[in-house]
């Protein structure tokens, strides 16, 4: 019995109306059909052999590779490297069929019913990869077994979860559909379905969306009785579950197929073609809706749908052909018949017997791809046309919305809205340097699948508006007046004048303009256009033509510090022929008088001012203005700076942190140098240029440990005048250890940069395995030593100096002082218990440092006499005769025994 497979392929595919990988049919002793030509192209440049031929092409209809029971060949026909094999015999009536893999450019799976080394016919894999071999292609694996037994394979699309489903019957006469989902992780355990009780079936085809599959199958068959039935069933494409099996009257089936859009069923008999209407989906509307498609003395063979929507019948003719036949076709030989229109009902499909003569008998099957290349999905995705914009312009992209479906571009950058069927485009990146494109990708989503299409923006540099620099008021009849604005490289520029006329300049950036008579609305506008072709918003300058003229009101600094009075300029637009005359309070024309442009030496502090008036005398009349008046102010910067406190750490005492304030912002553009010494040094080393804020720095720069650092800060005022503060001078806290009477000394210096007077300083330590610092003590302020400090607390001694402003309430620290002590034990051999409080216990000095100790005495003989943990030096030995013990003390902390005898003296 026959194991009938189907391969269901699930691939997110882009459904694009210029999708060519199924362009390329080879069918079998050179037969080629071309679908990149309309109508196809008949040819005998396809693969040799009488057997299944397998292709696969690029999007462009370009053939990438193909597979027959010979070989894996590239598209030019060579061998792959490791593509032969001997899974077929020399005729073989099996499938073969290409699927890229998803995600990959180059690799491609190619599943096959074969016969691999070693084992019976079963459903096979092969990978290759058409980038090896220097792009000729190799196969990376073949004869790899995915179900022993079956026939026939098909694929398609459903875009559910991209994976793979393998579908079909099992052997000994049961029913059960298998489907095995393929994934990058393997296969996995089957789903089974039982749809129909089936001892064979074959004719299998799903529809292009891939939710449906039409087959016929044979019943029940004990000796010559046959029943033989056709349906269609529901494959859901998330769970591989198959069900609800529709029975159509149909027996004897050679193939069947779908219509691109999924809504018609065709069903081929040896000799008619049934066509079913499956737009109401229930048993008793589809089979009303059969209908039987005239055609003339034929042999049907095999249907497949083709990318150009229409289904190809592979036929024999069985009558002499019509004259207009190519030579060489005699009854018998293979013809193409096609239904032009296979979603209409009934005649209007338009069935077509013989429109391809072929060059040769192919084989009497047709190729088959992965029928996501064929669906015709009720709606496509539109990305909208390719478009061009100027700098940020807005431009909308898609097309007609579709208010049922889902939209997600990609990417979402410089889109409004990337969930709109129409999101606006705006570009707002940085500056372009000359077009550059952009492109989006919409992915349209009906619940189940996801179809793509592309749009390419293309966005040049844009021009801004250009502002226009010239007069507003002038003299009726003035000739030869400038305008201008600031020249773009490669710009050109179109002037237009109301009330006056272009003398000169028209093209540039600068043009000289005769006014005509009075008017108040005259008007220059301008538009500019880059070399990219990109014109500006239009600019508008208004003019006004007047005797009487209204002067520009002097531009130039209104503020001007006290050390820069002299020498500042002040001017306004010229117009040709005017003279202009100035006049200051409060400070000196030096130069430019009847010019539009001055030089002004001011007096000293306080408020000032500065005016003009304006004479222009045209070929008849005479124009005079008067400006307004501009305020000066004269003033000395009050900036300060002070550095508030210099303190190491806090991380390390290779590092100081800096301090300061500033009694008003300097500007964003000034820095404040960071200066160094050490004490006592004359010469200062730069440590650092800093902006003013934040008002702190971190010099990691220092050995604090070894010595101490005088820092001063320098900078300059908004009026550029220099800034200095006073230098501030680190603690350095220094000590030795006298270990041999538990003691330490400690010396530092005093903090400068604070009133001696308001300074507090304070000692602060920590221990062992202390975290955090505590004060140990206040400290005098004019003491800068301390000695006989007790070292008994313990091994490891930490100490910092802590200095505080009674003014300003800010803290510096010290470098941190590390002391060693070893505080070894000096055990004595004699102790008195003898009642006169002197000496009367086993007691050893500083054996309070090791709290986890353990003390054992014996007696000369050996025996135990005493025994404690963590001893704290109370034994007595009142139970004992006078004599000599021994002892054993362990230390925890250094991991030692100390071990001798000590003797008792009542």
């Amino acid at each position: 019995m026959k194991l009938l497979f189907t391969l269901l392929l699930t691939l997110c595919a882009t459904i694009a109306l210029a999708q060519q990988e199924s362009a390329i049919w080879y069918l079998g002793n050179g037969v080629k059909l071309d679908f990149t030509a309309s109508p196809p192209a008949v040819s005998g440049t396809g693969g040799l052999g009488n057997s299944p031929q397998a292709t696969y092409a690029t999007a462009q209809g370009k053939l990438v590779l193909y597979a027959n029971t010979q070989g894996i060949f590239n598209g030019s026909g060579q061998l792959l490297r490791d593509g032969a094999w001997n899974s077929f015999p020399a005729y073989a009536w099996h499938d073969i069929i290409i699927v890229p893999k998803p995600g990959s450019s180059s690799i491609y799976y190619i599943f096959y019913v074969g016969y691999p080394p070693n084992a019976a016919l079963s459903l096979c894999l092969a990978t290759v990869d058409m980038a090896a071999d220097q792009g000729k292609g190799a196969v990376l694996e073949k004869d790899r077994i995915l179900r022993a037994g079956g026939e026939n394979i098909l694929a398609s699309s459903q875009c559910a979860d991209g994976s793979y489903w393998v579908v079909g019957q099992v052997d000994n006469y049961e029913d059960d559909l298998l489907s095995y989902r393929i994934t990058a992780a393997g296969i996995s355990e089957p789903v089974v379905s039982k749809p129909v009780s089936s001892r064979g079936s074959w004719a299998y085809k799903f529809s292009p969306r891939g939710d449906k599959m039409a087959f016929s199958y044979d019943e029940f068959h004990i000796g010559n009785n046959v029943i033989l039935k056709t349906c269609i069933v529901d494959f859901d494409q998330t769970t591989g579950r198959i069900s609800n099996p529709i029975h159509l009257n149909e027996v004897d089936v050679v193939d069947t197929e779908f219509s691109a859009d999924g809504k018609k069923l065709y069903i081929a008999h040896p000799n008619s073609l049934i066509q079913y209407d499956l737009n109401s989906y229930n048993l008793s509307s589809i089979l009303n809706s059969r209908q039987v498609i005239p055609t003339a003395s034929t042999r049907f063979l095999a249907l497949q749908l083709a990318l150009n929507e229409q289904i190809y019948v592979l036929q024999r003719n069985t009558d002499p052909l019509p004259i207009n036949s190519p030579i060489g076709q005699p009854i018998g030989s293979a013809i193409m018949g096609t239904i032009r229109f296979p979603e209409r009902a009934g005649l209007a499909c338009e069935f077509e017997q013989n429109a391809l003569f072929l060059t040769a008998n192919p084989f009497p099957k047709l190729p088959i791809f992965p029928t996501n290349l064929l669906y015709s999905p009720p709606v496509r995705p539109d990305a909208g046309p390719d478009q061009r914009v100027c700098g940020s312009q807005t431009v909308q992209l898609g097309g007609k919305s579709q208010p049922a479906y889902t939209y997600t571009w990609s990417p979402a950058t410089f889109l409004d809205n990337p969930n709109s069927p129409n999101p606006t485009f705006r570009y707002t990146g940085s500056t372009l340097t000359g077009p550059t494109e952009f492109t989006y990708t919409v992915a349209l989503n009906d619940g189940t699948c996801t179809r793509k299409d592309n749009v390419t923006i293309t966005v040049a540099p844009g021009i801004e508006a250009p502002t226009i620099r010239g007069s507003r008021s002038v003299c009726p009849g003035v000739t030869a007046v400038d305008y201008q604005v600031p020249p773009v490289p490669n710009a050109t520029y179109r002037w237009t004048v109301v009330g006056g006329q272009v003398v000169s300049g028209q093209g540039t950036a600068a043009i000289k303009i005769n006014w005509g008579a009075s008017r108040p609305d005259a008007t220059v506008t301008l538009t500019a256009q880059n070399q990219f072709g990109c014109s500006s918003t239009a600019s508008t300058f208004s003019v006004r033509i007047n005797p009487v003229l209204k002067t520009e009101t002097p531009n130039g600094p209104p503020t001007v510090c006290l050390n820069q009075k002299d020498g500042v300029a002040y001017e306004v637009i010229n117009t040709n022929g005017s003279i202009y005359t100035w006049a200051a309070q409060g400070g000196t024309i030096k130069q430019g008088q009847g010019t539009n442009r001055v030089i002004v030496d001011w007096s000293g502090l306080g408020q000032h001012s500065i005016w003009i008036r304006e004479k222009s005398t045209t070929v008849d009349t005479v124009c005079y203005g008067a400006s307004d008046t501009l305020r000066v102010n004269v003033f000395r910067d009050p900036t300060t700076i002070s550095l508030t406190a210099v303190s190491v750490g806090p991380s390390s005492d290779n590092e100081a942190t800096v301090s300061w304030s500033l009694s008003q912002p300097l500007a964003s553009t000034q820095r404040i140098t960071v200066l160094r010494r050490t004490a006592g040094a004359s010469a200062w080393q730069e440590v650092a240029q800093v902006p003013a804020t934040p008002a702190s720095y971190t010099d990691k720069g220092v050995a604090a440990d070894d010595y101490n650092y005088e820092y001063q800060l320098r900078t300059r005022n908004n009026c550029d005048e220099p800034l200095e503060t006073t230098l501030h001078r680190t603690i350095r806290l220094a000590g030795v250890a006298r270990p041999i009477d538990d003691k330490l000394d400690l010396a530092w210096n005093a903090y400068t940069g604070w009133p001696a007077a308001d300074t507090r300083y304070e000692l602060w330590r920590k221990v062992d395995k202390e975290e955090a610092y505590t004060l140990l003590r206040p400290l005098g302020s004019g003491n800068f030593s301390l000695t006989d400090l007790d070292a008994l607390v313990g091994f490891e001694h930490h100490y910092k100096i802590k200095a505080s402003s009674t003014t300003s309430g800010l803290v510096v620290w010290s470098n941190e002082l590390d002391l060693t002590f070893e505080h070894p034990l000096v055990i004595s051999n004699i102790f008195t218990p003898n009642g006169d409080h002197h000496n009367d216990t086993f007691r050893i000095p500083k054996l309070e440092l090791y709290p986890e100790n353990e003390l054992t005495v014996f007696n000369r003989y050996g025996k135990q006499v005493f025994h404690q943990k963590n001893y704290t030096g109370n034994w007595s030995g009142s139970d004992l005769t006078n004599g000599v013990y021994y002892y054993q003390l362990f230390l925890k902390r250094l991991n030692t025994y100390h071990k001798g005898w000590v003797q008792i003296a009542k």
